[in-house]
């Protein structure tokens, strides 16, 4: 199975958005998530977060065991390229933990933003931030 096959089936996403906040919630496997986009006054910056609702801890953002995998994956994709879309998003930054999801997601980025630059700032409390900024615009960890 090819990476861009791995997204193709996304699950129905219910929006909800606040002036600089979009929200997206979706359940796959049963269980409920929710991935939020904190949005710049300009609306071109974004940093970006998804999370397991149906998790003990609501900080949960990891996918381990849930599943279903390949469907989180899927609408996560969808939700960034709806975003993308909607908003005038430049630069996009998230993070992430375990060394696996930082290999994933880095391999998402580049796959699906190809032109995109990425750029990763060691942070010690919740390891890389990574920075995705779309060729033209500024780099904001700079």
């Amino acid at each position: 199975m090819r990476i861009d096959e791995l997204f193709d089936k996304p699950a129905a996403i219910k929006w909800q958005t606040d002036p600089n906040t979009a929200y997206a919630h979706f359940e796959a496997n049963g269980k409920k998530y929710t991935a939020k986009a904190y949005l710049s006054d300009d609306l071109t910056s974004m940093n970006f977060e998804f999370f397991n609702e149906s998790a003990q801890s609501k900080s949960s953002s990891g996918i381990t065991g849930t599943g279903d995998q390949h469907t989180v994956f899927a609408t996560i994709v969808e939700v960034l390229r709806t975003l993308i879309k909607v908003y005038p998003i430049e630069n996009i930054s998230f993070t992430a933990k375990e060394p696996s999801r930082q290999k994933l997601y880095k391999t998402m980025v580049r796959k699906l933003l190809p032109d995109w630059k990425v750029t990763e700032k060691i942070d010690s409390w919740n390891g890389p931030t990574f920075n995705v900024t779309k060729p033209g615009a500024e780099d904001e960890n700079r």
